[in-house]
């Protein structure tokens, strides 16, 4: 080939818009990063709380919604903020360079317990959380936006997500194959193994994050004819809430992370004192990771078959009857790790492709009223998905204090029944509610076949 031809090439393939394989790998490591550090502190801080620091379930259940209240809350301001801001270096880049180091400091922060009084360390943990939030928001609806910025291509944004899962769940499945087996070996006392996995885990996040911004573009987008880049607050609300369908999808999002999270943070504690099998939580826990990365290439053919509707649909379903599955196969460890394979197949099926499905709802909004707010529909159902994490993060210790669960102590009684409504009952029930509503969701592209 001619240079005058590689040129020719070159330019054809930045109009249509076409990443290579390096940009993509590249991209899908920024959610390697970022989901590592949310999968190692929504799955581990409280139980690092309650049996290493050995704080009160109340207190610990109070850092968690603090922290996670304040990560929803500033997702909305990280999305007005994204709506208007446009650098040379993109809308989005400039804040994964800015934040990604000073949150990876923060991870460790939080990992660390100084030897203080039990208020003391309320106060504590109640400061590094919020803080690790704040920053972790504004890493991450930038990265989640990205996604409609990398390409417009409908095809290359299923490839970018493609990545995008496989990163995100690699961080994921990285966390939890190695988490207990590092903080054993790393400290004799498990407060001090845990900060010291937080350092060793630092130093990939943070490559991970800073290849991200290397080498990930932002494409400038062509607008549609009477379409407006900038928009007030005000307009992104009307604009936003005129989709029905993304109002929809947001609550199904709220409650699937809400769902989910309970149900992982209940896995220590149903291995431990109902399975009496610690070492199966590693098991479990790394379900979900390694699934949604062996059905990241198979979603794309599945969604082109069957829609997202039906993802959306079959994937909450399949969690719900494989929790029935769970709660009958009572003690039996074979049994359980097969329902558990089968609830991480069914989260694969029903999360796999819902950022794709954001950037077709953002795309139709923007069809219909000439505006694209999609910092702010981005960041509210991050916000959204936040308020789940959150709520998990309350209903869980509440749970657990109604059955009477004191850390160390063997569990009976209504504790192992406070344990089974955390890890199969609430999840069950939320899991089938959202199947039942994604029947009433039309999904983007229903509306493109209309359109």
């Amino acid at each position: 080939m001619t240079c005058k031809e590689k040129r020719s090439a070159g330019k054809g393939r930045q109009e249509r818009q076409i990443a290579s394989v390096r940009e993509k790998i590249s991209f899908g490591l920024g959610d390697f990063a970022i989901n590592g550090m949310f999968t190692f502190v929504s799955s581990y801080l409280l139980y690092f709380y309650t049996d290493s620091v050995r704080l009160g379930l109340e207190a610990a259940g109070v850092i968690l919604f603090l922290g996670r209240m304040a990560d929803a809350f500033i997702c909305i301001i990280a999305g007005n903020v994204v709506d208007r801001v446009d650098t040379r270096f993109g809308k989005c880049r400039p804040f994964l360079m800015a934040g990604i180091f000073p949150m990876t400091v923060m991870m460790c922060v939080l990992f660390f317990m100084p030897d203080i009084s039990d208020t003391k360390k309320l106060v504590y943990g109640c400061m590094s959380y919020v803080v690790f939030s704040v920053i972790y928001a504004f890493v991450n609806v930038p990265y989640s936006t990205m996604l409609s910025l990398v390409t417009t291509e409908k095809s290359e944004r299923v490839s970018f997500n493609v990545y995008k899962n496989i990163g995100g769940n690699a961080g994921a499945l990285f966390v939890t194959l190695f988490t207990l087996q590092m903080t054993d070996m790393l400290g004799g006392a498990r407060n001090s193994g845990y900060l010291k996995t937080a350092l060793l885990y630092a130093v990939f996040f943070l490559a991970g994050g800073m290849i991200c911004v290397w080498n990930t573009k932002e494409r400038k987008k062509k607008t549609m004819p009477g379409t407006r880049k900038e928009c007030s607050w005000r307009e992104s609300f009307r604009v936003a809430v005129k989709n029905r369908n993304w109002i929809i999808f947001i609550i199904i999002q709220f409650t699937g992370m809400l769902y989910m999270i309970i149900h992982n943070q209940g896995t220590f504690y149903y291995t431990k004192y109902y399975l009496e099998c610690e070492k199966l939580n590693t098991v479990l826990l790394s379900l979900p990771p390694l699934l949604c990365v062996l059905c990241a290439f198979v979603l794309p053919i599945l969604e082109k078959k069957i829609g997202m509707r039906k993802l959306l649909i079959y994937g909450h379903a399949i969690v719900g009857f494989s929790l029935i599955g769970t709660l009958a196969a009572g003690e039996y460890i074979g049994a359980v790790v097969a329902c558990g394979v089968l609830t991480s197949l069914g989260w694969s099926i029903a999360t796999g492709m819902i950022f794709v499905m954001l950037t077709r709802l953002i795309d139709w909004s923007e069809s219909e009223s000439g505006l694209r707010p999609q910092g702010f529909m981005t960041s509210w159902m991050t916000f959204f998905m936040k308020m789940g994490v959150a709520a998990a993060g309350y209903v869980v210790p509440k749970i657990l204090e109604w059955g009477g669960y004191v850390a160390g102590s063997p569990a009976a009684g209504q504790a192992i029944q406070a344990i089974r409504m955390n890890f199969i009952w609430i999840p069950a029930i939320l899991a089938f509610s959202m199947a039942v509503l994604a029947v009433t969701c039309r999904i983007p592209e229903d509306i493109d076949k209309k359109k």
